[in-house]
């Protein structure tokens, strides 16, 4: 048997970790593992050499919760750590596990086709080019499974943005607060998630003004920073939000609005569609299977979760389905499918939302990740990462990204976590919610 995994950041790496127990379990030789990247290191985003985060990026997430199981991150005072303390935790886990006999560094995955076209249990056929030289080749492999950042593959950047005449960027371009498009200018970013606050907070150091533009729903800011609803129109560097009526000048636009889903390689031979305006991937069993040839995996695409947690149990759920030959018929699938879409209905979650465990109504991570465990007979995570990540998203809503990051978390040694700061208010609501899932406020 061959298991290819394509790319090698975090999910390609737990990924390639636990298809190489597979081959520890069976005879010398009976599976072979390979790993395919197209940079010259592993590591994805969080690579020293290919990374896009800026100079300043410390994690939205404490490391006592973010780690892989089995794997913890170093010691350390600071519990949301720096870019770089990612890139070596996964250099480490690397190292560790001795992956690097399954890398093939340089390698880009050009096309992706099932073997036999119509059999559910296909192989697949793999053409990769080599990005040094351009030299082609081909891999045959049972079992795929899609590692490559297909949830943040292509910057949306809305189409309003064609009408404003200054300088304007995506988040995933954003370097540094010194930048010249920044400093003493009118800045405007628009987007009230985590990223966008955090490069608002960073810019304001810089800049005469920063305005962030969100919805209805987003992160606290902090300091001189201006809140304001939605943009409803861009006229050169005129721009008027939907709670005002008179324009506003604007220098420079942050565009902190995600990302389309993209699988450039993949064809429509292979079953999957990217369709609600690049929201969703279809069709997918627990978010993970192609439902059309079930021995094919997308990793994390999943909104609103612990992602390294998260792909590891993504990772285990797949293979181990498949080594206990357990994996559920595409009927089965299918409906799993239907009922997963009309409970998201019922709760008011628009269509391209369908990947999100956690925003809306939803705190459903935990039980997501119970669902993947009992399906496929693994042991389930401990309890404790859930409440955690509860903890830590009320933290950041109620106090903002910037209070949040000066909190240390630490793990009790038989269950619980502990914060280095009482925060009243989240508390209270963090113990209140099992009357909110009672109540159906919740799910």
């Amino acid at each position: 048997m061959h298991i290819l995994v394509v790319g090698a950041g975090a999910a390609g790496l737990c990924a390639a970790h636990h298809a190489a127990q597979l081959q520890d379990q069976h005879d010398e030789g009976s599976v072979r593992v390979s790993v395919i990247e197209q940079s010259s290191e592993v590591g994805g985003i969080w690579s020293s050499g290919t990374s896009p985060v800026y100079q300043n990026l410390h994690t939205n997430l404490p490391k006592e919760l973010m780690a892989f199981p089995g794997f913890p991150f170093p010691a350390g005072k600071k519990s949301f750590v720096h870019h770089t303390e990612m890139t070596s935790y996964l250099q480490s886990y690397a190292r560790h596990h001795q992956l690097d006999q399954h890398m093939v560094l340089n390698r880009e995955v050009i096309r992706v086709t099932p073997t036999t076209p119509g059999d559910p249990q296909t192989a697949w056929t793999v053409d990769l080019a080599d990005t040094e030289t351009g030299q082609t080749e081909t891999e045959e492999a049972d079992l795929v499974l899609l590692c490559s950042g297909v949830r943040e593959y292509q910057p949306r950047v809305p189409e309003v943005s064609r009408t404003f005449t200054g300088d304007q960027l995506h988040s995933s371009q954003f370097r540094t607060a010194e930048d010249e498009r920044f400093v003493g200018r009118t800045v405007l970013v628009v987007g009230g998630g985590p990223s966008g606050v955090d490069i608002a907070t960073e810019i304001e150091r810089v800049a005469r003004t920063v305005i962030v533009s969100m919805g209805r729903v987003g992160l606290p800011v902090r300091g001189d920073i201006e809140k304001v609803g939605g943009i409803a129109s861009i006229e050169e560097d005129r721009v008027v939000f939907e709670d005002q009526n008179e324009a506003r000048q604007v220098d420079c636009i942050v565009w902190c609005t995600g990302y389309d889903k993209a699988i450039p390689y993949l064809g429509p031979e292979c079953g999957l569609n990217i369709i609600e305006e690049g929201h969703v991937v279809d069709p997918l069993y627990m978010h993970v299977i192609n439902i059309t040839y079930p021995t094919m995996a997308v990793l994390h695409l999943n909104t609103g979760n612990v992602p390294f947690p998260h792909m590891d149990m993504q990772a285990r759920f797949f293979l181990n389905l498949h080594k206990k030959n357990i994996v559920p018929s595409q009927m089965e699938m299918r409906q799993w499918l239907e009922e997963d879409q009309e409970w998201r209905r019922r709760l008011g979650i628009l269509p391209r939302h369908r990947h999100k465990v956690v925003g809306d109504k939803l705190l459903h991570w935990g039980k997501y990740m119970d669902q993947l465990a009992k399906q496929a007979k693994l042991e389930p995570l401990p309890s404790v990462l859930d409440d955690m990540f509860t903890f830590t998203i009320m933290l950041i809503v109620m106090e903002g990204l910037e209070q949040a990051r000066k909190v240390q978390f630490s793990l009790k040694e038989n269950s619980g976590f502990e914060v280095s700061k009482t925060f009243l208010k989240v508390n209270l609501m963090y113990y209140a919610l099992p009357v909110l899932r009672l109540l159906g406020l919740v799910n």
